[in-house]
């Protein structure tokens, strides 16, 4: 395998960047596994096996918050004035967040009730209710409903 093509990385599979030309520390030939490269074909430094995906488990990622503008919409409302601060401070939380699945969610909005593939969220002491569909694999929260109590009573949640 050409060393041109190789990038290095530490034992614990994070990546360092591409390696330089000539022979690095503990690299063996053939079948026997390398413990400081990478090939760009793919394979991952912990196994010593092809992949086709990198492992990004390691990855600290943060939660992207797809329509925010439905947030700052509800906002401006007339009589909902009230609930700027709280969808604010649930916004902060939860851009901040790297939930991977629902019960990281839980510690920290006890309150949230899953119904179907939907998250529920009680905004301003249950006044309002924020449904979102979350997809934790891709660390992402869609927005699909804000309203007030009687509103969220109206709808049916698995379907907005």
């Amino acid at each position: 395998m050409d060393a041109s093509l190789r990038l290095a990385c530490r034992t614990d599979g994070i990546f360092l960047g591409r390696a330089g030309g000539g022979c690095e520390a503990n690299q063996t030939v053939g079948r026997e596994r390398w413990s400081t490269h990478l090939s760009w074909s793919g394979i991952n430094c912990e196994t010593h096996k092809p992949t086709l995906l990198p492992n990004w488990e390691h990855v600290n990622r943060l939660m992207r918050i797809i329509s925010v503008k439905q947030l700052k919409e509800h906002c401006q409302l007339p009589g909902r004035d009230d609930s700027e601060q709280p969808l604010k401070a649930w916004y902060a939380i939860a851009k901040e967040a790297s939930w991977k699945h629902f019960a990281d969610l839980k510690e920290q909005f006890r309150t949230a009730s899953a119904v179907g593939d939907r998250v529920v969220f009680n905004i301003g002491g249950n006044k309002y209710r924020l449904v979102t569909y979350i997809n934790y694999e891709f660390y992402t929260i869609y927005v699909r409903f804000v309203g007030t109590h009687a509103e969220y009573d109206g709808i049916d949640v698995k379907n907005v």
